[in-house]
């Protein structure tokens, strides 16, 4: 009855010899199940409890059959409870849609984590601590963390999808600046696609990027490639001019100084910017606010 109840089958065998040996069979097959379930244990913290179990088992597998016979009262309450409190419910966990969630919990934790920084720290630090947790395959843990990791994943992927129209919207008005030129109109078809083509290309990078660090750095781009097919526009209209155009962010001014605290420290700076960009102009170069 002890090995039926130990290792839920029935032993085949009535003698209290044939059942010991029997016990020492059973427990050296289990001992190296739950070894190997132990070695998950960087993925899976929770499966340490195991190891007590396993330890145990592995023990009572070397005893002498006699020694097993007599002892048995000293661990039997030990394994039935080890059994029913801890080797049962990561049994089920294993081999149930319990760890499918967890599965999906570590993936998504390990995943994008720059994206992270972007929605509620404490959601991720809650489903974090559930992975974490000593027990997960007990109560409604797994249960909260499922509904949390849809929740946090809908609210990540709204995220990168309202920086990805943002960025978008940015686009397709740069787009409208180079098109509204004067004379863009009457452009052949292939020119004109050679004016748009590098805010189109842009525009595709941003539809198929997933982090959202990188979508908003593909908007910093946007002045420096609106100065550059300001360029090309000019050399397609007027190839006679060498006009050059260059974002309002690449003037740059210098002085010794971290901050500005006074009118007069304003009225320099603004004087120095002037030298700047009438440097610039002076060197036949166009700038785009």
């Amino acid at each position: 009855m002890f090995i039926r109840i130990s290792f839920d089958e029935v032993c085949p065998v009535t003698e209290a010899r044939d059942i010991a040996l029997k016990f020492k069979e059973k427990s050296k097959i289990v001992s190296r199940e739950l070894y190997q379930l132990i070695g998950n244990k960087s993925s899976y913290p929770f499966l340490e409890k195991l190891e007590p179990v396993a330890e145990k088992l592995d023990k009572l597998a070397g005893l002498e059959y006699g020694n097993l016979i007599t002892q048995v009262a000293e661990f039997e309450n030990e394994i039935l409870d080890q059994k029913e409190d801890i080797l049962d419910p990561i049994r089920k966990f294993w081999n149930g849609e319990q760890k499918k969630i967890f599965d999906k919990i570590n993936t998504f934790l390990n995943g994008d984590q720059s994206n992270f920084e972007y929605v509620d720290r404490s959601e991720i630090e809650a489903l974090r601590d559930i992975r974490n947790h000593s027990e997960p395959f007990k109560g409604n843990l797994i249960k909260e963390a499922k509904e949390r990791l849809e929740s946090l994943t809908k609210k990540v992927s709204d995220k990168i999808q309202e920086e990805k129209d943002k960025t978008l919207k940015a686009i397709l008005d740069s787009r409208k600046i180079l098109e509204d030129q004067e004379g863009f109109i009457n452009l052949e078809p292939s020119q004109k696609e050679k004016i748009v083509l590098p805010l189109d290309e842009l525009a595709s990078k941003v539809r198929g990027q997933r982090y959202i660090a990188t979508i908003r750095q593909f908007e910093t781009q946007l002045p420096g490639i609106v100065a550059d097919q300001k360029t090309v526009y000019h050399k397609l209209i007027n190839p006679e001019q060498k006009i050059k155009y260059i974002p309002m962010h690449r003037v740059k001014v210098l002085i010794d100084q971290k901050e500005i605290k006074t009118v007069a420290e304003v009225e320099a700076y603004l004087n120095k910017l002037r030298e700047e960009m009438v440097r610039h102009i002076n060197q036949n170069r166009r700038i785009t606010l």
